[in-house]
C-alpha cells in the first residue's frame, strides 16, 4: 500500500497538518491516524534536508512537532502506535536529523521507561527503538551504544514486566540489534561452507554416495578490530533469553545468537557454541545403576532456546564440523523428549526444534561430514514422523527426513521411505501407527 502512495516535497507539512488536526480521542479515526503516520514515513525519506522544507510558520521546527506527535501517540494501544514508530525510526535515521535528535530521544525513552510509563508507552518506546538500530546507518548508531543504549537494556525497571511476553520479545530484539552494530557487516571467513549443490546428482549415485564438494576453513584475517566488552552483556541478554518460558522471546534470541555469532572471529564464536552446548547440561542427572542421563529436572524451555540456536548456527555453516560429535548425542536426546509433568506431558516443541536441527544440518553439512551419523538420524527420524503423538512433530520430523534424502543421498531406503511417510499420509495418527509404520518395517 505505500509504494503506491505520492511522495512529493509538497506533501509532507499537508500530511502532517491534517494528522495534527484529528481528536486523538476519536477511537473511529485510527484507520486515518494510521495511514497518515506510514504516509508520512514515506514522505520524510525524499533526499533533501527536511530543514528546508520547513515553512517556518510553526512557533517550533516541524521535525520537533512531528516527533512530539509520535511520541503522543506510542501510548496508545492501536495501529497508530506502530506508524508513529516508524515514523521517529525514519526520522532519527536521516543523515541530516541523527545528530540532533537520535541521543535526545533515546535519553527521553531513558527517561520515561524508569520514570511512570505504563505498558502500552513502554512497548511502542521499545518498538520505536527496535526499528530505529533496523533502518539507520551503523556509523550512526556506533556513539549511542555504550554511554546510551546499553544501560537502557540493562534498566532494573525490566523485571517489573517480567511476566510481559512482548516486552521481553522486544527487549531481545533491541539487544540483537544493539549487539550488531558493535561489529562489522561481513559473514565470518572461518564458517563452513559446503559449496555447490545438485539434488539429481545426490540421487543420482547408485552407491549412496555424492560428489566431492570442497569446503573451505579459512582462518578470519586480522583485522585489528577491537571486540567491545559490553558485547559479552548482549551475548549474555540472549543466552539468557534462550531460557525464557514463552517461545517468541527464545526464537529471537536464537536468531539473534545466530546473526551475531556469524560476525565474531572464530575464538569468541567458539566460546558462544561452547555456552550454548553447556545449555544442554544443565540439571541433568546420571543414573548410577547403567550410568545414563536422566532428564526430568531439565527445562523444556531451556532445551527448545538452544535447540532453535543450535540450528541457527548450523545454517548458517557456523557450527564447524569438529563441534558435531558433541552436538549430535543432545540432538539425538531431543528428538525422544519427553517430560512426565503432573497428568500430563510436555516436550513437543523441544521434539519439534530438534526436527529443525536435522533439517538444517541436511542443508549445512556435506555428505562425507554427515556419513558418520546417518543411521542414528535416519532411525531416529523415521521413529519420530511415524510414532510421535503429535501431528506438527511427525510433519516436522518428516520434512526433516526427506531434506536429508535430498540433500545428503547417503540416506538407506530413503525415496522408498518418504513416498509411503509423506506430509498427507502421516496427518492421520491411525494411519500413521499401524499402516504406514508396519510398511516401513517390512
Amino acid at each position: 500500500l505505500v509504494r503506491f502512495m505520492s511522495h512529493e516535497v509538497t506533501d509532507l507539512e499537508p500530511v502532517f497538518e491534517y494528522l495534527s488536526s484529528m481528536d486523538p480521542k476519536r477511537t473511529d479515526l485510527w484507520e486515518a491516524r494510521y495511514i497518515c503516520f506510514i504516509w508520512l514515513s514515506l514522505i520524510c525519506m525524499i533526499p533533501f534536508d527536511l530543514k528546508r522544507i520547513d515553512s517556518g510558520a510553526q512557533d517550533s521546527p516541524l521535525i520537533e512537532k512531528m516527533l512530539n506527535v509520535c511520541k503522543h501517540y506510542l501510548c496508545t494501544t492501536g495501529k497508530e502506535r506502530d506508524g508513529a514508530g516508524l515514523l521517529i525510526a525514519r526520522l532519527l535515521s536521516r543523515q541530516d536529523l541523527c545528530q540532533h535528535y537520535l541521543v535526545p530521544y533515546i535519553e527521553w525513552a531513558k527517561q520515561r521507561l524508569s520514570s511512570n510509563a505504563d505498558v502500552f508507552e513502554t512497548t511502542g518506546i521499545l518498538q520505536s527503538l527496535c526499528m530505529t538500530y533496523q533502518l539507520s546507518p551503523r556509523h550512526v548508531l556506533l556513539p549511542t551504544l555504550d554511554d546510551t543504549v546499553i544501560p537502557l537494556l540493562t534498566m532494573a525497571f525490566f523485571d517489573l514486566y517480567a511476566n510481559n511476553a512482548l516486552i521481553r520479545k522486544l527487549r531481545t530484539k533491541l539487544t540483537q540489534r544493539v549487539g550488531l552494530c558493535y561489529l562489522k557487516p561481513k559473514v565470518a571467513a572461518w564458517r563452513y561452507q559446503r559449496g555447490n549443490r545438485s539434488l539429481k546428482q545426490n540421487l543420482g549415485h547408485k552407491e549412496g554416495t555424492t560428489i566431492y564438494i570442497q569446503h573451505t576453513m579459512v582462518e578470519e584475517e586480522d583485522d585489528d578490530d577491537d571486540i567491545s566488552e559490553n558485547l559479552e552483556v548482549i551475548i549474555e541478554i540472549l543466552l539468557h533469553g534462550l531460557r525464557d518460558k514463552d517461545t517468541i522471546v527464545r526464537w529471537s534470541a536464537a536468531k539473534g545468537i545466530g546473526r551475531i555469532t556469524q560476525r565474531l572471529p572464530q575464538e569468541l564464536a567458539e566460546d558462544v557454541v561452547g555456552s550454548l552446548l553447556e545449555l544442554f547440561e544443565e540439571n541433568t542427572l546420571i543414573n548410577k545403576q547403567d550410568g545414563s542421563l536422566n532428564l526430568s529436572a531439565v527445562s523444556d524451555h531451556t532445551w527448545h532456546g538452544a535447540s532453535l540456536a543450535v540450528a541457527e548456527l548450523a545454517r548458517r555453516g557456523l557450527l564447524l564440523p569438529n563441534r558435531l560429535q558433541e552436538t549430535m548425542p543432545w540432538i539425538l536426546k531431543g528428538l525422544k523428549f519427553d517430560l512426565k509433568r503432573g497428568s500430563h506431558s510436555i516436550g513437543a516443541h523441544v521434539r519439534d526444534a530438534c526436527c529443525y536441527v536435522c533439517w538444517a544440518f541436511a542443508r549445512a553439512y556435506a555428505p562425507e561430514i554427515i556419513q558418520p551419523f546417518v543411521a542414528e538420524i535416519a532411525q531416529n527420524l523415521i521413529v519420530v514422523s511415524v510414532f510421535d503423538r503429535e501431528i506438527n512433530v511427525r510433519r516436522a520430523s518428516s520434512a526433516a527426513f526427506q531434506e536429508n534424502v535430498g540433500r545428503q543421498g547417503i540416506f538407506p531406503h530413503g525415496i522408498d521411505i518418504i513416498q509411503k511417510a509423506d506430509y498427507f499420509s502421516l496427518g492421520n495418527r491411525n494411519n500413521a501407527f499401524l499402516s504406514i509404520a508396519f510398511d516401513i518395517a517390512r
